[in-house]
This record gives structure tokens, C-alpha cells and sequence, in this order.
């Protein structure tokens, strides 16, 4: 019975800690979206939980990544002045006010007790 009970915990364990590493991989490589996708998931169930710290700082990087890196290519579109990007930039300003959605069932995020500042 001891180890099928240890059995298990190394393999909730492990699971866990790829989760971890395939977000941490998927902010480092420029995959922001799927950061912030995965973060949300693993954010969903029980978020208030001390081993959720760690999604918590991911989600809010992958987050603010994302966004200064959509912001700054509205921005190079705005100085373009062609007509032909402003459907590009509206989709731009559409896909930040999803990603914001997405989060904002989630909010307000506790980090050791005490309510993080995130820019969501």
C-alpha cells in the first residue's frame, strides 16, 4: 500500500514539474499564447494553492511579454500609416482583449497570502 500511495505522489510530482517546464519552454522560445494557455489551465483548479506560485509569475511574464510584443507591432503598423494594416492592428487590439478575458475569471491571484499587483 506504501508504495502504491508513493507511487503515485512521485507521479503526480512529476507531472506537475513538466507542466512547469513546458510553460518556462514555451515563454522562452517566444510562444507566448500557449504560456499564457497553459498557465490558465494549470491556474483553474485550486489557484490560491501554494505550489500555484509558480504558474502565477509565469502567466503574469508570458503575459506582459506578449502584450508589450503586440503593442509594439501596432505601433510600428501605426507609423506605417498604409490603410491596409488597420483590419491587422484591429485584430491586434482584439486578440489583447481576449487574452485579457481569459484572465480575468482568475483574478484577484494570491502570492503567500497577499494579492498580487499583476497588470492583467
Amino acid at each position: 500500500m506504501k508504495k502504491i500511495v508513493l507511487s503515485t505522489f512521485i507521479v503526480i510530482f512529476i507531472i506537475s514539474c513538466s507542466t512547469s517546464k513546458q510553460i518556462e519552454k514555451a515563454v522562452s522560445s517566444g510562444n507566448y499564447d500557449q504560456a499564457i494557455s497553459d498557465g490558465i489551465g494549470k491556474l483553474r483548479t485550486n489557484k490560491d494553492k501554494k505550489g500555484k506560485t509558480e504558474f502565477i509569475v509565469m502567466l503574469e511574464d508570458a503575459f506582459n511579454k506578449a502584450t508589450e510584443r503586440d503593442l509594439n507591432t501596432i505601433d510600428y503598423l501605426n507609423k506605417d500609416s498604409n490603410p491596409e494594416n488597420y483590419l491587422k492592428i484591429y485584430d491586434m487590439y482584439v486578440g489583447l482583449d481576449n487574452r485579457q478575458e481569459r484572465i480575468k475569471p482568475l483574478l484577484p491571484l494570491y502570492i503567500n497570502n497577499r494579492e498580487t499587483r499583476c497588470a492583467f
